[in-house]
């Protein structure tokens, strides 16, 4: 499998009820959606969505990382 396109969505969600644990508070979530082209025109979706106070990553880190993979199969 050839990779030829790479695409991402941003999005923000806003959750019901807060999500608690010990470490943080959660009200809304935030992530990209993601969708991968290959040579044949096969589709594969994914996400990125940082858990804030359980991942080192966060949204804003992720940022160049996919901007990375869009140079890299665009």
């Amino acid at each position: 499998m050839i990779m030829r396109k790479f695409e991402s969505v941003p999005f923000e969600i806003k959750l019901k009820k807060p999500f608690k644990n010990s470490i943080v508070e959660i009200s809304n979530r935030q992530g990209f959606i993601l969708k991968i082209t290959d040579e044949i025109g096969n589709i594969g979706y994914g996400e990125i969505s940082p858990l804030p106070g359980s991942s080192e990553e966060t949204f804003k880190s992720v940022i160049p990382i996919i901007r990375e993979l869009k140079e890299r199969l665009n």
